[in-house]
């Protein structure tokens, strides 16, 4: 019977030696023969074809104790419900990634998004922005730490959402606009971007209107409270306004939506104006 040295094996399975050893150590694949006074492995043709299967088995993900359970099967039905058993977990794992790389898209998109924000600042544009159902809870000014007890109300929604998607925005009291041309909070929202809010109060569910909305992208430091700002403090609204005159439009709904944060700590805070002109029926 021919028969191969460790190398000699690396070189026909494409097995490294240091796996072929790590192999042999946990009993998985032995040796045929071991010289003792060298010390040399000796694999057989035999050894070949199980690492031929091992590599398959590799293939499939399945792990070293799966492996030898395999090794040490007698019948066919219990090979065949350890790969039943793998199937279910790969399901499991393929679920996992899936809400992983849907994490990972959304937040390329939006990234593109926040970067775009900063070349395109302070420049009213018109955009058509769909129905939002969002989390909302009214916020009279001068209550403090609003941002706080909106999280508090959303806290179970979040501990069961596997995914990162998520905006906060707050509405603007149109009042306050018109008398000042400035935005001051009446209430505060966070949008997961979904159509069912399985963990929250009905009376905290609020849709925002599909329509169209004249948008400007706008940068503050993060110690400047955009809650409460007029056109003294955020001469850029006056852009806003001019628009509105001179296409004859009254403010319907008036929104403040935080972009994406950076994964990098900043000292900005980007956000988005939005004015809503006309009410539309979502597509």
């Amino acid at each position: 019977m021919k028969m191969y040295l460790i190398g000699e094996i690396a070189k026909i399975t494409g097995l490294s030696v240091h796996a072929l050893r790590y192999y042999e150590k946990h009993n998985v694949v032995k040796p045929c023969y071991i010289d003792e006074e060298t010390n040399y492995r000796y694999y057989s043709a035999d050894d070949v074809a199980k690492f031929e299967v091992l590599k398959e088995c590799k293939k499939m993900e399945l792990s070293l104790a799966q492996i030898t359970r395999i090794t040490q099967a007698e019948t066919d039905e219990e090979i065949l419900s350890i790969i039943v058993e793998q199937q279910e977990e790969i399901q499991e794992k393929i679920k996992y990634y899936q809400i992983v790389l849907d994490n990972l898209r959304w937040y390329h998109q939006e990234y593109l998004n926040l970067m775009k924000a900063k070349r395109v600042c302070y420049v009213p544009f018109v955009q058509n922005i769909k129905r939002r159902r969002v989390i909302y809870r009214e916020n009279p000014y001068e209550e403090y730490a609003s941002a706080l007890a909106l999280t508090e109300i959303a806290k179970d929604e979040l501990k069961n959402n596997d995914t990162i998607f998520k905006h906060f925005g707050f509405i603007a009291k149109l009042n306050y606009w018109e008398e000042n041309l400035g935005l001051r909070v009446q209430g505060e929202y966070l949008d997961l971007m979904q159509e069912e809010y399985r963990y929250t109060k009905p009376s905290f569910v609020f849709d925002i209107p599909a329509g169209i909305y004249l948008c400007m992208n706008f940068a503050t430091p993060v110690s400047v409270d955009i809650t409460d700002v007029n056109e003294e403090t955020f001469p850029e609204l006056r852009k806003m306004q001019d628009y509105l005159v001179k296409h004859n439009y009254s403010p319907k709904m008036i929104l403040v939506e935080e972009f994406a944060q950076s994964l990098k700590m900043i000292d900005r805070v980007r956000c988005q104006v939005q004015i809503l002109l006309e009410v539309q029926m979502d597509e």
